[in-house]
């Protein structure tokens, strides 16, 4: 267990703590956690009928497709 990564290792520990321990085998010398940053993507609604396409980076999002709720 890598000492720089204490701080992060013990957030994920809070946020998952009921199935933590049992996901993670710190002991590993290869266990290793990602994190994954998104800054794009897409949210498919209805079969196509509204596509959102977002933009995390820059927080902003587009709505393509027909609005059939009015």
């Amino acid at each position: 267990m890598n000492p720089k990564n204490a701080e992060i290792r013990a957030k994920l520990r809070k946020t998952f703590e009921k199935w933590y321990d049992s996901a993670n085998d710190e002991t590993n010398e290869n266990c290793c956690i990602l994190a994954i940053r998104l800054t794009k993507g897409l949210i498919n609604i209805n079969h196509h009928e509204k596509l959102y396409h977002m933009d995390f980076a820059n927080k902003t999002a587009v709505l393509e497709g027909r609005d059939t709720c009015g």
